[in-house]
């Protein structure tokens, strides 16, 4: 995926982690809340270099919500967002808003646990899953469980 098509897929990514994500049911495998700094959610590998300053661009219904740029194996590009909503009701609420809109050539995939949505665009859906595993937040068997793709 080409720089100018992730950057383009950061609207995208953002929107929809801020707007709202595809339904998700109940959480199995793992999957933990962040604490009360959403930045330590953050991938945190040797895997994914940040390109960036950290951003936060909450949007009309979120609380929080934070994210950043990544370059990952192989020269992947990536953008990781962690929205937090009021509650657990309203992140589900703002789950079934979402558009089906493509990240042009690339995959976007995301997690709801709790009040909290984690999102992230990347050159593949194998790539994406292998980001959300880098959250410190979210086990390998959250992801494996829970990831959806839009």
């Amino acid at each position: 995926m080409e720089r100018r098509d992730v950057l383009k897929s950061a609207s995208t990514v953002a929107a929809a982690s801020t707007v709202g994500l595809a339904g998700c049911g109940i959480l199995g495998g793992g999957c933990d809340t962040p604490g009360d700094n959403l930045e330590d959610s953050l991938p945190d590998s040797d895997d994914y270099e940040q390109q960036q300053e950290t951003f936060s661009e909450p949007g009309e219904n979120a609380e929080d919500a934070v994210g950043a740029f990544y370059v990952g194996p192989d020269d992947g590009e990536f953008i990781f967002v962690i929205s937090e909503y009021e509650d657990e009701s309203t992140a589900s609420d703002e789950a079934e808003n979402t558009s089906d809109e493509s990240t042009e050539g690339g995959a976007f995939g995301y997690i709801q646990t709790g009040a909290y949505i984690f999102g992230a665009a990347g050159p593949d859906e194998d790539a994406v899953t292998e980001i959300m595993k880098a959250s410190p937040t979210l086990s390998d068997g959250c992801v494996d469980d829970n990831i959806e793709f839009v």
